[in-house]
């Protein structure tokens, strides 16, 4: 008999958090903004339809990016540096590396702040030519090169030093997600591709699904949270209805018989909803995949409040969008791997305030650079 021994799985972290809507703007929208490669978003109206789904996004224009196979050189050449990634350029890139694994592979991303990050192996990163960070506990390492001077472009030492390493050390085609962003109307532009690279379009296209018969609750305690000198108090109590509401929105997401009015099996699960409920509501979950950028994050989200705001009997509105999975960089962190995604719970206004309640996975291996 042969036994064989396991380490035990590494535990993933959460980041709780309660922000006043208007107060706490700029911590909200430092959730969105610094989170820039997400694969999808999914918004969920309570007692909506998708008709009045559909119409509440209809002006909202769908995220455009570009699917591209080329080596990475390919994507920092002159036209397109100076163009969409220069400091003086109208637009940045966002671009991730698709079909690589974090643990094994070498991945590259190029983020909003315009800084190429590189996660490799040791044996990569001991021939690639540029200093970088061991990943600690691990046999990997980062390379984040920051492009966003104004000096940075050809004939500069960084770019070019970049440039002869990606050309000689790296220089296999790789299969990218590329997306350029205005930096003042916040929507994704078309991008110049010289032909030889053979870009295909896409677009973050909105898909619509209403599911009736829900044991909708209405998470009424998540505005109970105890304040001390103006400040929310963060009680063991609140943290285990968080997480009750949380587990409760991912069965909605994954379609699960137990978020339904009916009861489920006794036997198979004891699952009960977070009380209390109202049965056999109504809700839409409105969805974007592909390359979704900050920006429309940030957009949907006001649009979901504006409705909340004129609908007095929404209980709650869920802003769920989840993180490419092998990302190196995330919330400008480093990362090694596991979940980045994030949920923002929006409760109904009180008085002049409104709470919004801010779930972030983190994974097992976060880690701020």
């Amino acid at each position: 008999m042969s036994v064989y021994q396991t380490e035990p799985a590494p535990p993933s972290y959460c980041d709780l958090a309660c922000y006043d809507y208007e107060q706490h703007e700029e911590q909200w929208r430092k959730t969105v903004d610094n989170h820039p490669f997400n694969k999808k978003l999914t918004i969920f109206l309570p007692f909506c339809t998708s008709e009045e789904a559909r119409d509440l996004f209809a002006h909202a224009p769908a995220p455009v990016y570009y699917n591209v196979k080329a080596p990475c050189a390919k994507l920092l050449q002159d036209a397109l540096f100076k163009k969409y990634i220069h400091a003086s350029a109208p637009y940045y890139l966002l671009v991730h590396s698709i079909h690589t694994n974090l643990d094994t592979d070498v991945v590259v991303t190029l983020d909003h702040r315009r800084h190429l990050v590189i996660s490799m192996g040791k044996q990569a990163y001991e021939t690639f030519g540029i200093v970088g960070q061991r990943i600690k506990n691990q046999d990997r390492f980062v390379i984040d090169v920051d492009l966003s001077s104004s000096k940075t472009g050809p004939g500069n030492k960084t770019y070019d030093r970049l440039l002869w390493c990606l050309d000689h050390n790296m220089a296999e085609p790789m299969q990218w997600r590329v997306a350029a962003v205005d930096k003042v109307t916040g929507e994704t532009a078309q991008i110049d591709f010289p032909e030889e690279l053979g870009a295909e379009e896409a677009t973050c296209t909105l898909q619509v699904g209403t599911t009736d018969n829900i044991s909708l609750p209405v998470f009424g305690s998540l505005q109970q949270q105890e304040e001390a000198d103006g400040q929310l108090l963060a009680t063991a109590q609140w943290e285990h209805d968080v997480l009750a509401a949380m587990e409760w929105l991912g069965l909605l997401y994954l379609s699960a018989d137990r978020a339904q009015s009916a009861a489920s099996n006794a036997f198979v699960s004891t699952y009960q909803p977070p009380a209390p409920v109202l049965d056999n509501a109504l809700g839409t979950a409105v969805s974007w995949t592909g390359l979704v950028p900050p920006t429309f994050v940030r957009q949907c989200l006001i649009t979901a409040r504006k409705r909340m705001l004129q609908s007095p009997d929404q209980p709650w509105v869920a802003v769920s969008v989840w993180g490419e999975r092998d990302s190196p960089v995330t919330w400008t962190s480093h990362i090694r791997r596991g979940e980045n995604d994030y949920t923002f719970l929006m409760m109904p206004p009180q008085g002049t305030r409104q709470r919004v309640v801010a779930y972030k996975m983190l994974g097992s291996s976060h880690s701020h650079s």
